[in-house]
């Protein structure tokens, strides 16, 4: 990137990279970080903390709602779901989870959030393959039960990111 082509900021650049798991440290202090693909951006990183059974996601779950989806950064909510099933899968021995802005959640919570992802895109994918808008498919949104504290305030915005990876 023209931004780190100056050798004076090349420190902020990272010196070790991974493809899908990296382990750092080791024993108690043991930290795990996981990559699935491409969820809030196509950069998120799953941070286990071993001893402690503790996961921070970042942005990836960042809350119970619909997520941003940050296209700019390579984030996709065609893949969102799918990657967040893919860390419920791959991810074993953490009962907390820090979310992207600190909430404090249990892994059951991550699971469910993988489902919404998923009943999420597939009403997007029902809604565009009947003609609808974004703006359409979400006022018409209907949601399973287990779902009605999440927030879908971003909805609309979210269909629209669908409907435009869908094309």
């Amino acid at each position: 990137m023209p931004a780190f082509q100056d050798v004076a900021k090349k420190y902020a650049l990272p010196d070790k990279t991974y493809k899908d798991k990296l382990t750092l440290l080791g024993g108690k202090d043991a930290i795990d970080l996981y990559y699935f693909g491409p969820a809030h951006t196509n950069g998120d990183a799953f941070v286990v903390f071993r001893a402690l059974r503790v996961m921070h996601a970042g942005d990836a779950f960042a809350n119970k709602g619909t997520p941003l989806i940050d296209t700019m950064n390579g984030g996709s909510g065609v893949a969102y779901g799918e990657t967040i099933r893919k860390a419920v899968a791959g991810i074993k021995d953490v009962d907390t989870i820090i979310t992207g802005h600190s909430t404090i959640m249990k892994w059951p919570d991550l699971v469910d959030y993988a489902e919404f992802n998923r009943v999420f895109l597939d009403a997007a994918r029902a809604a565009q393959k009947s003609g609808k808008t974004a703006e359409q498919a979400a006022a018409e949104l209907k949601l399973p039960e287990k779902f009605k504290e999440y927030n879908v305030a971003r909805a609309a915005a979210n269909f629209t990111v669908i409907f435009g990876e869908k094309k």
